[in-house]
Order: structure tokens, then sequence, then C-alpha cells
């Protein structure tokens, strides 16, 4: 991988082309192929790895303020008409800018490229890939089986002709990747898809779901990944998903005398995402170098005993602890002994940690440039969002100034499973009078967690006949490897 400094150049190089009028001096289409290829690694590294480099030089949204700026240029050589006509070679490079590069509407400008290139080698390989991933995660689950509402869930049953219901997704979306399937589906549903994870949707197999004459809801909590969703076409974004849905919990252990100074919790499975050695690195750092940590996540064997064994390297272990593979009702008694937790992610999207710390009342630290988390939940209650070389210090000072924070407070005022449920409820009733459907009855509250994220258990029960339903609808449309059951 280049470095930041250098993809940071790439993408430069490319708007100082444009800006010159010199994109398409030279019409060879292995060097633009080249070039876009090169923009697109740029762009992954800098947007999903190389974060606080990037915030700290040019900025997170700079990348696509790149595009957004300079999509006029390609759009009036794809749209010219009469004596402003653009040679045909021309008018294809474009396009093929516009749908592989993250320019405003681009998921529709790469439906626009697929009809009218369809047998171009970057438009084959795109879909070709997309569609060996889906295969290869469908395939990883085949010998598994899911209750539907291990990852769908119903929040309001249709009332064909005059009212649709909505379907929340939740996890693994890839089952309902299929054009047929989801034809189907907006029959009966609107939909509302919160994707895993923010920013790496961006250039997925995720548009097909805007395809359609409804709207489809995107619950992103990063504003840098609402703001490129609200630019395509026939999509609406939300910054509530996942955790903004925890459950208030109003029977929390009382808080005690702190074991630990500082609580990160992350899955083992992906400490390069989630950052376990920064966290031990900054451990070592002269303003933390008495704290005791507690590190909580699951994962498997082999990724605990790596991170053990980081602990012993770095001389931690009588200042850190690692406790593993808890049940989530064990979480709060843990956090009730720490006097503050600190999130050091780069990709989330509405990480269920950093919501938990607030409900148990512990303020944080976090690193500013987490893709796919709402910034504006960090407050003077809360804790706080600092960049990259301030951590220490941030951290330090809410060690030594927990009482200052009222996390807990912030929480029951603005957040959680009834709150963020109302929210979504509003932006959904606005979504189907803009479309011109009736509503006539709520969403259900949702939660964030367990197999079935309903607020009331009966609503399970109470939604079973239009589960039976997604099921038939599902193994009448697509075939897919997972065996999949309503009970």
């Amino acid at each position: 991988m280049l470095s930041a400094t250098q993809n940071i150049a790439t993408i430069r190089a490319f708007a100082d082309q444009v800006d010159t009028g010199r994109l398409f001096d030279s019409l060879d289409d292995t060097e633009l192929i080249r070039q876009r290829v090169q923009l697109n690694n740029a762009l992954r590294a800098l947007l999903l790895w190389q974060r606080p480099e990037l915030e700290n030089d040019k900025g997170l949204d700079w990348p696509y303020r790149v595009f957004r700026e300079r999509a006029a240029f390609f759009t009036r050589m794809v749209n010219a008409t009469g004596s402003e006509t653009h040679p045909p070679e021309i008018k294809k490079e474009a396009l093929l800018f516009l749908a592989l590069l993250p320019f405003p509407d681009q998921w529709q400008w790469f439906r626009k490229a697929c009809r009218a290139y369809p047998k171009t080698p970057e438009l084959m390989t795109q879909l070709a890939s997309e569609t060996d991933k889906i295969s290869r995660k469908l395939n990883k689950k085949k010998q598994k089986r899911y209750k539907l509402r291990h990852f769908c869930q119903i929040l309001k049953k249709p009332r064909l002709p005059e009212e649709k219901g909505v379907l929340r997704i939740f996890a693994l979306p890839y089952i309902f990747a299929d054009g047929n399937l989801l034809n189907e589906l907006r029959r009966f549903y609107i939909l509302y898809i919160e994707p895993p994870i923010g920013v790496a949707f961006r250039q997925t197999w995720l548009r097909r779901f805007s395809h359609g004459t409804d709207p489809c809801l995107f619950g992103v909590c990063g504003a840098e990944d609402a703001r490129f969703l609200s630019a395509q076409a026939n999509t609406w974004a939300t910054q509530l998903a996942h955790a903004e849905y925890l459950e208030e919990r109003l029977d929390l252990p009382p808080k005690t005398m702190p074991e630990y100074d500082i609580v990160f919790n992350g899955t083992f499975d992906e400490m390069d995402r989630k950052r376990h050695g920064r966290m031990l690195e900054l451990l070592r750092e002269s303003p933390l170098r008495h704290c005791t940590a507690v590190f909580l996540g699951r994962g498997s064997e082999d990724n605990i005993a790596a991170f053990n064994q980081m602990v012993r390297a770095k001389a931690l272990e009588g200042r850190v602890q690692v406790l593993t593979n808890l049940k989530r009702g064990e979480v709060p008694e843990i956090l009730a002994k720490c006097r503050m937790g600190v999130h050091l992610s780069l990709n989330e999207n509405g990480c269920r940690a950093i919501y938990e710390f607030m409900r148990s009342d512990i303020p944080q630290v976090v690193n500013s440039a987490m893709a796919g988390t709402n910034m504006d939940i960090f407050n003077p209650q809360t804790g706080l969002a600092v960049k990259e070389h301030t951590l220490a210090a941030a951290i330090r000072h809410v060690v030594d100034h927990t009482a200052d924070f009222a996390p807990r407070e912030w929480f029951l005022a603005h957040s959680g499973s009834t709150i963020a449920s109302r929210q979504v409820n509003g932006l959904l009733k606005n979504l189907f009078l803009h479309s011109g459907y009736v509503w006539a009855e709520d969403i259900v509250n949702m939660t964030s967690s367990g197999v079935s994220r309903y607020a009331d258990p009966n609503d399970i029960e109470r939604f079973r006949p239009q589960f039976m339903q997604l099921l038939d609808i599902i193994r009448g449309k697509t075939r897919i490897p997972i065996r999949l059951s309503v009970d």
C-alpha cells in the first residue's frame, strides 16, 4: 500500500489534469484505465486505512470534494448535444470516470454506463467481482441455519394496495442482492438498510438497493457516508443505525470504586480495524504510563492468544486485563468498574460499544477520523472526539476529570431504542408521503442486538404471517445455499 502522502498526490494530480483540461489529451485506453485504478486504490487506502493521516492533512471530506467540484466537467461531455458534442470515445471515457469514482449520483452513472457499454472490460470486471464476492459470502454460510429475524426485521406490515410495509435489513444484506428478489420485495415493502460498515459500501453491489421506483433508506451513522448516499438517485440517508437503538436498560449495575482507568471494547478478530495495537502504544506514552486498562471483545482463540502476546511483548501484563467472549448482558458489570472508555476503530457503522459506554455513564475518547460514526454525539456531556496526535493527552484529561461528564444523562435524553425509533419513524413517514403512499400506522420500536431486535418481544408473533410470506418470496425468487426458516 502506498503512503497517505502518495495517495493524496494521486488525487491532486487528477484534479490538476481536470482543472487544466489535460485529462483527455491522450485517449490511450490503457492509460485511462490505469489512472482510474490508481484513483480507486488511493481512495480505498485513504478512506479506509489512512484516515488519521488524511484528516491531519487535507481533511476527511477532501477526496469527495475533489470529485464533487469537478463533476460538471464530465457531465457536460456526457450530456452535450448539437455543436457541443464530443467524440464518442471522449464521451465514453467521461462516463466511465463518473461511473467508477465517487461522483454525485455515481450509482446511476454506473447503471447508465452498463447499458451503454456492456462489454467494457472495467465494467465487466466490476460486476464479476461483485458477483464473486456475494457468492463467496453465501458459500461461507451454507452450513449454517438462520432465522429470518437473525438478519432482517419487519417494522410495519404492508396493507396493500394503500400502504406498504417497512423491512429493516441489518445483517447479511447480500442475501437480498438479487434483482428479481428486490423487485418482488418492493411490491410490499420500503427497505431500510443498515450496512455493516461505513465507506466500504460506496463502490459495491449495495447500489442495487437503490434501483426501482421507490426510494430506499440507508442507515449510516457517519456524516461522510450520509452525504455520499444523499447524492445518489432514489436514495435517502439517515444517521440513525444499529447502536442508536441500544436498549435503555434502567436496571444497570451500580457504579463501584473503579478497578480500571480505561476500557477498550472491540473484536479480537479485526484488530487492524479496531486498532488494539494503537491502544497498547498509547498506554506506554507518558500521560498514560500508570493507567490500567481492561480489553473486552469476542474473538477466536488464536487471535486472543496473539493479542496476549502483544501485551507481553510491550511489558504491559501488570496494567492490562483481557476479558474475552463475555455475554452482552455481562458487559455492563465490567463497565461499572471503569473510569472511562476509548474507541479507536478506523471504520464502523454505529458501534455498539460507544453507546454502551454512554449508557453505563462512563465518558469516552474516540479517534475523530473514525468512519461510520456520528461525531455530533461527542460533546461536553459524553466525551471527546480528537485527532490522532492528541489522543494520549485527551485520555489522561478524561481519566482525571470523569466527574465533569454526564454521558448517561445525555444518552437517555437523545438516544436509545425509544427515541431513535421515534426519530426514524418520522423520517420513514416523510419518505412514504413524498412517494405518494398512505401512512396510517407507525413502525414498532427497534433495539440494536439480539436475534429479534424488537423492543417488544410480542412483535415477533405479531409479524409471523409477514415473515412466512417473506420466506416464501426469498425461496421463490432466488436460489441461495443458506438454510432459512421463520422459527
